[in-house]
């Protein structure tokens, strides 16, 4: 505003000068052109006061609309707190302070409820050995009921056995004994090992029973597999063709003719 104010003075002074040159009947005149000029300036210039004085107006007008709402602000931010500082100093109710505790004492056995669930996320092997369940990794998020198996972990060093032995056959079978297996994988290999427990009870089968014998080979053939499946010959002693013979006749006929 001192700026344009200044400008205006002098351009009012200039349009003084004009005029009086204007009017003035001596030697030194000026044209009309130079004294339009002078005017149109001398308006100019008042112009430019006239908007800076709205200027400075508005400017004031408003930070005083920011002031009040700063004000009010200030106001309300001081009544709450106020408000807060009443009721830290009247202190909390006996039922606040139960539910707080109850509810602190809800978090806590929900802590220790998931901090046990956390302990259960490693599931350990209490044997070592190799994991033969196929597809392990399709098992991660799956539910499990406690006591499901997980997996199969099969000790590679040594391969067990088990042999369907006919329940008419398994009389003269004994611990010790020799066998000799052959698998279908591979008919050219014979493993010998020997007899390292008979099962105490048979199992049903579709005609009939099984008795099951178990062997062990150790070391482990590295050919040999999990489920694989073959034939076993088990050496139960010398006998003659015809004590055999005779003895199955026998048991035949002893079971069916029962006498």
């Amino acid at each position: 505003m001192a700026q344009y104010g200044n400008e205006f003075r002098q351009a009012e002074a200039s349009l003084d000068r004009a005029q009086q040159l204007l009017a003035s009947r001596s030697g030194r005149v000026i044209s009309p052109e130079e004294y339009g000029e002078a005017d149109k300036r001398c308006r100019v210039c008042r112009h430019q006061v006239e908007q800076a004085r709205d200027q400075k107006q508005a400017r004031q007008a408003l930070g005083t609309q920011e002031a009040e709402a700063e004000l009010a602000r200030r106001d309300k931010e001081l009544a709450d707190a106020r408000s807060v500082l009443t009721l830290l100093e009247v202190g909390p109710r006996a039922e606040e302070v139960d539910a707080g505790q109850a509810h602190l004492a809800r978090l806590q056995e929900e802590l220790r409820y998931l901090q046990g669930l956390q302990d259960k996320e490693l599931v350990c092997s209490p044997v070592s050995g190799l994991a033969t369940t196929p597809h392990l990794k399709e098992k991660v998020g799956q539910y499990l009921h406690e006591g499901e198996l997980i997996a199969v972990v099969e000790e590679p060093a040594v391969v067990e056995a088990e042999i369907a032995l006919p329940e008419q056959e398994a009389a003269r079978v004994r611990p010790g004994q020799a066998i000799d297996l052959k698998a279908r994988a591979l008919p050219f290999a014979t493993y010998t090992t020997q007899v390292e427990r008979i099962a105490p009870v048979a199992g049903r089968g579709d005609v009939q029973s099984t008795v099951t014998v178990t062997c062990r080979l150790e070391p482990a053939p590295l050919e040999l597999r999990s489920e694989m499946t073959g034939y076993a010959r088990i050496y139960t002693g010398r006998r003659s063709l015809g004590e055999v013979l005779v003895e199955r006749v026998l048991r035949y006929v002893r079971t069916e003719f029962w006498w």
